[in-house]
């Protein structure tokens, strides 16, 4: 059995700062417990490529490296942009992994090495999305 959950980001989110980043505490205390616990197996990030990864998306993966919890980058909406941007943003992706785990230590780079590039619109990259998920489980218990 697993479950999804869907979380803004700081970036979607709105409202006075204090509120948003106590809700950004919350929520990092949130999935820290559920992956000590061993119910958070790992999170799948989205991120649009018709923007890219923003400051905001790099501190969450960095976060996350720092935690511990194991992630995989998802570009959504590759069909509205060009497949020159998407390869850039794949290729940073693939970058920010390499030189994550050189300078990892110890312990295990949390950042998965795939980037799945998904269009809903199209149904681009969905299946390999479900079938990496479900693997993911299985693999997992």
């Amino acid at each position: 059995q697993f479950r999804t959950i869907s979380c803004y980001s700081r970036f979607a989110a709105k409202g006075p700062d204090a509120k948003i980043e106590q809700w950004q505490m919350d929520t990092q205390d949130l999935l820290q417990s559920r992956h000590e616990k061993g119910t958070l197996k790992r999170l799948f990030v989205l991120i649009d490529s018709r923007h890219g990864c923003t400051h905001i998306d790099s501190a969450i993966m960095g976060w996350m490296d720092d935690a511990g919890v194991p992630y995989s980058i998802v570009l959504t909406k590759a069909d509205q942009t060009s497949i020159p941007e998407v390869i850039k943003h794949v290729n940073e992706f693939c970058m920010r992994y390499a030189s994550t785990s050189q300078l990892q230590e110890e312990g295990a780079v949390t950042q998965s090495p795939v980037v799945h590039v998904t269009s809903s619109k199209n149904r681009w990259g969905l299946n390999e999305l479900l079938m990496s998920i479900e693997t993911e489980f299985i693999s997992h218990g």
